[in-house]
């Protein structure tokens, strides 16, 4: 059990690198790199997908705009939450 709990961590780990790499791409104006990184980043198990959902539709929405929105949309109606309502709103 020990080297499941380790992995875990890992797991969330490279996650949260990932995620910060994605932001910090975003904040230098550079979508599609912070684009191409969050297609390939996989949510670890019992992780809440909301920042990442979030982070996904930012990127999109510096050049496909419609398929940001689209996304926001199908995850609110499996999974309705404030912040995904106001990202929708904004």
């Amino acid at each position: 059990m020990e080297t499941a709990r380790g992995e875990d961590w890992g797991l969330f780990a490279r996650y949260e690198e990932q995620m910060i790499s994605a932001e910090r791409l975003l904040a230098a104006g550079n979508a599609k790199a912070a684009t191409q990184l969050l297609a390939k980043i996989g949510l670890p198990t019992y992780a809440d997908p909301t920042r990442l959902i979030l982070l996904r539709a930012r990127a999109d929405a510096n050049g496909e705009t419609r398929s940001a929105y689209e996304d926001l949309l199908k995850t609110f109606a499996s999974d309705p939450t404030d912040e995904i309502e106001t990202a929708i709103a904004a």
